[in-house]
């Protein structure tokens, strides 16, 4: 018997970021990170993507396979100015900061800083089921 979870109330873009991140974590059948030991391979959302998704950019972040895409964060997009880019990053990074202050997600970067994304936590898998239907409303 699953144990009923209770979130705070979450604005839209963080049920968004939760159900992104939940479908490429359920496509991508990557195991879930434990605090404390490595993390699993890749992400289950990059940054780029996540800017992508929930603005409504389009920033090419599929591979010519349309496979996902580690390090396109430093995104360069002359149909969109640097300003909003930088409105939309802001927001985003708010957006995470708080699922992950709740436990939902975990903030993950490449050794090498060519990458920078989430992990959903198994709370966040939870509560990102709850929205799942509901992500276009």
């Amino acid at each position: 018997m699953k144990n009923k979870l209770k979130s705070p109330p979450l604005s839209k873009n963080q049920q968004r970021v939760l159900v992104h991140a939940l479908n490429n974590h359920l496509v991508e059948s990557r195991p879930l990170p434990v605090r404390g030991q490595p993390l699993p391979p890749a992400c289950d959302a990059y940054f780029h993507e996540l800017v992508d998704a929930l603005f409504g950019l389009d920033l090419g972040i599929l591979d010519k396979n349309g496979k996902r895409q580690a390090g396109r964060q430093f995104f360069r997009n002359s149909k969109i100015p640097q300003r909003m880019l930088s409105k939309y990053r802001a927001s985003l990074s708010r957006t995470l900061r708080r699922l992950e202050e709740w436990g939902f997600l975990l903030r993950v970067r490449s050794a090498t800083g060519n990458w920078a994304g989430v992990n959903l936590t198994e709370s966040g898998i939870d509560v990102a089921l709850a929205f799942e239907g509901n992500e276009n409303s």
